[in-house]
Formats: structure tokens, sequence, C-alpha cells
């Protein structure tokens, strides 16, 4: 075997420039929305929540977090994205597809559920490459769908967004 000094980038290291300058490893400003839906017992399964509205499309997700006390049977959540301003879906699972919420998630657990839809070759694609629009939108809603709600006496769910702008 041989040692090897490398850019953790192949763009970088063929001499092709910043491809993504942001996340080069040379560092970035992150940017944090925290935002949080509540689910009661009257909510029907397909129930959207727009957890947080109007997020850049420029944006690249670096680490997303859901935190909830148990939601009884809540055993199928998706986190995706809606157009602004109370739009149609883009893509209801395009970051995560299945979510569980049956078991709750506390502050003392970390966790990055809300990635779970991508995986290291997507995971530097901004939203709106993610979303495979032919025409992307400057911005979507990060939302909640409740494919089976469960039942909960009124229980929050809280979603916290680390993402990147390049």
């Amino acid at each position: 075997m041989a040692v090897v000094d490398l850019y953790s980038q192949t763009d970088l290291e063929a001499g092709n420039g910043k491809k993504f300058p942001s996340l080069n490893g040379l560092g970035t400003q992150t940017f944090t929305a925290v935002g949080m839906a509540v689910v009661v017992a009257a909510d029907d399964n397909g129930s959207v929540y727009r957890v947080l509205a109007d997020i850049p499309s420029n944006a690249v997700p670096i680490n997303i977090c859901i935190h909830h006390g148990a939601i009884t049977a809540g055993t199928d959540w998706d986190l995706g994205l809606y157009e602004v301003n109370g739009g149609a879906v883009v893509d209801k699972d395009i970051l995560a597809d299945g979510l569980d919420l049956s078991t709750a998630r506390t502050f003392a657990t970390w966790n990055n559920v809300g990635m779970t839809a991508l995986d290291i070759v997507n995971g530097t694609q901004t939203l709106a490459t993610l979303s495979a629009q032919a025409n992307p939108s400057s911005s979507y809603d990060l939302t909640l769908t409740a494919n089976i709600v469960g039942s909960a006496a009124s229980e929050e769910v809280r979603v916290t967004f680390t993402y990147a702008l390049i």
C-alpha cells in the first residue's frame, strides 16, 4: 500500500476548482432552523405538517434531527418538500421515508433520522437538485407527512434542520 495525500473532493484533486466550495473541508457557515408541529388525536392519516417554511432551495442538508414524545401507533411518517405558501407537494419523502414516531426520541438521543433517504452520493446536493424539478423553486417548505398518524393526546414533534448554502 502507498501513503496518499489527496483532497477529499475529486474535482479539487483533479485541478478543476472548487465544485462545492462551502462543503470541501475548508469550512463553511451553517444555518440551523427549528420548527415544531403539534399532533393531536383528531388528526387523520395523510396530514401534512409544515414544520419549516421558506427554506432556500440552494440549501445542502447537513443534519436533520427529529425529537418527540411517543405517538402511539404513529409508525409511518415522511419528511419532504412542498411548495411554499401552502403549495403542492414536490416530494413528500425526499429526505426520510417511513419514520416510526411510536417510540420517543429525546434530546439526549442524538439522531439524524431526518436524512434517512439520502446517502453519500447525494449528500452534497442542494434541495433544488434533490427535488429533480425541471424548474426548481427558490425555496421550499420542509414537511412531515403522517401516512399512519397514530394517536396522541397532544404531542409536539420538533425538527432541527442544519444546512449550508452554496
